[in-house]
């Protein structure tokens, strides 16, 4: 059971922090076998639950990078500069 949820851990820190997709069918193959597909998604429901979803409180870095996300290009390309 530590395994599982050492795992499914590993699995939502990917999901909230990492670019890189980590599919679930992934974790089943990384398992060899040992945890099913739906195993991972009930200990997930499990930790979120757990958790009360407090995983990902927005920071000001956050939202700043997601800002300059939606700035039109010309606008972010000045700033970048002014911090450069």
């Amino acid at each position: 059971k530590s395994q599982l949820v050492s795992m499914t851990s590993i699995y939502l820190a990917v999901k909230l922090y990492e670019r890189h997709c980590l599919t679930v069918n992934m974790l089943t193959k990384l398992s060899r076998g040992l945890f099913s597909v739906d195993d991972i998604i009930d200990m997930e429901r499990t930790i979120l639950h757990a958790l009360s979803w407090k995983v990902h409180p927005p920071t000001a870095i956050c939202f700043i990078r997601d800002l300059f996300v939606l700035a039109p290009s010309s606008i972010s390309q000045k700033n970048e500069k002014c911090y450069v």
